[in-house]
């Protein structure tokens, strides 16, 4: 059977690949990653598991776009064709500033962006 898997961002590098074809011997996500790390060596199989053999935390791994968090994680059984992507881990981004939030009329805003039950108060 085979699969190919990609890399993505700076794994392309590290591991030298941004698509390889394996020739796939297991069943599950967890035989890939341990093929993979037989076939390429300390610099993939540090890079993907801790010194305890578990899988990093921060990588991010798609069975033909779907994360392991939502199929079966890595006892996700593999088939023919399959393609997995490894993701490295991503951070960053941009502060955005509270926007006020908008009311239900276009082109009025609120004069808080928050409000709760408590800060409302009748007066009548």
């Amino acid at each position: 059977m085979h699969v190919v898997v990609r890399t993505i961002g700076p794994y392309t590098e590290k591991f030298g690949f941004q698509q390889l074809t394996v020739n796939f011997k297991g069943h599950t996500i967890s035989d890939l990653l341990n093929q993979l790390c037989e076939e390429q060596g300390t610099k993939f199989c540090s890079a993907v598991f801790t010194e305890e053999g578990q899988l990093r935390r921060y990588i991010k791994i798609l069975v033909n776009g779907r994360g392991l968090h939502v199929l079966q994680g890595l006892d996700t059984p593999l088939t023919d064709g399959d393609v997995v992507a490894l993701f490295p881990p991503v951070a960053g981004g941009v502060h955005y500033p509270l926007i006020p939030s908008f009311s239900h009329k276009i082109g009025t805003t609120s004069s808080r962006a928050f409000s709760t039950a408590s800060d409302s108060t009748d007066t009548t």
